[in-house]
């Protein structure tokens, strides 16, 4: 078997994460060789890491001659790259598989040492593909954060009036920036935290990974997608929906959407109360898709008639009805995967 070679932080970089199942902020040397596991680390981290990974063989900077390399004029960046090529020789690793993100630096320095490395994104990636119990419970638990803040999103919106200058929640306008505190907020209690950058766009404002921000509008699309990532497993969820909400003031708006409620008899978005909902009958297809959450154009009618597509081509013809042009949804929508009957294009 190869050996593997990684070098970062726990924090930055999933194939160290789920080598070391923790929260290291400074970089670090691993090394897999011949079914022995090698981290080169600091004593601040020494302790933790062996917890973590019982039968490891921890090497150290300072006892490697860090502190000496420094003290004789060495920039801190060098002396980490000499020690980390130490310790490489130490270990007597000669050849080794690394990702395409190793530090170019270190590794031109390891070959100056004769060390061979081949860049293997693939073998790299399947050692993830296997996931641990813990992997898998923190994966469950930001998904659990992600529905719990679109909930708290959604009933945020649903409490709004509509005005003409667009959505207001106890006379004050209601600001994408509102929303996305809301959704920072619930994810974070729930122990998945979300990043500043959330989207919640309207047409007024956002758009692609553009955030969105200031006043959202009334009866219009709203998407939101947020990411939340498990604080203790490093784990992420992705969601996005596309809410838009009527009150009985909105006139032919109300009634348009009324009248285009999908056959089976739910509305995607309901009337007389305000209320907002996404489309939960559908969700993102389960292979790749782009990078980022906000994977797909958001536009009145397409995501109807991507659906129409994949009911055609799956034999279903219940979920959206022909004349349902006004419905809002990913164009990448799809019927849950438990009621999914064959593969688009089958």
């Amino acid at each position: 078997m190869a050996a593997l070679l990684l070098h970062g932080d726990t924090e930055r970089s999933a194939a160290l994460r789920h080598e070391i199942p923790l929260a290291i902020i400074d970089p670090l040397l691993f090394a897999e060789v011949d079914g022995r596991t090698y981290v080169l680390t600091s004593f601040l981290e020494a302790e933790r890491v062996k917890r973590a990974l019982p039968g490891v063989e921890l090497l150290d900077f300072f006892e490697l001659g860090y502190k000496d390399l420094v003290r004789d004029g060495m920039s801190f960046r060098d002396a980490a790259r000499e020690v980390e090529a130490r310790a490489v020789r130490e270990i007597g690793l000669t050849e080794a598989i690394v990702p395409g993100d190793f530090p170019l630096g270190l590794g031109d320095r390891l070959r100056q040492d004769g060390v061979v490395l081949t860049v293997d994104d693939a073998a790299v990636d399947l050692r993830r593909r296997t996931k641990t119990s813990a992997e898998l419970e923190g994966m469950r638990a930001a998904q659990r954060a992600a529905e719990a803040a679109m909930a708290a999103a959604a009933e945020l919106l649903a409490r709004a009036e509509p005005a003409e200058d667009g959505l207001r929640v106890d006379g004050k306008p209601l600001l994408a920036e509102d929303v996305r505190a809301t959704l920072r907020n619930v994810s974070a209690e729930h122990g998945a935290p979300c990043p500043p950058d959330i989207i919640v766009a309207s047409i007024w404002q956002g758009g692609g990974h553009e955030p969105g921000s200031g006043p959202l509008p009334a009866g219009l699309p709203i998407h939101i997608d947020l990411w939340p990532r498990h604080e203790q497993s490093a784990c992420w969820a992705d969601m996005a929906r596309t809410l838009r909400s009527f009150s009985a003031r909105a006139g032919s708006a109300t009634r348009c959407c009324r009248r285009r409620t999908p056959r089976s008899g739910k509305p995607l978005m309901t009337s007389t109360r305000r209320t907002f909902a996404s489309t939960q009958a559908m969700r993102r297809p389960s292979g790749p898709r782009c990078h980022g959450g906000a994977s797909s154009l958001l536009r009145p009618g397409v995501g109807g008639a991507a659906l129409r597509a994949a009911n055609a081509a799956s034999g279903r013809r219940d979920r959206v009805d022909n004349d349902d042009a006004d419905v809002v949804e990913h164009i990448v929508g799809w019927p849950a995967r438990s009621e999914r009957t064959a593969p688009l294009g089958s």
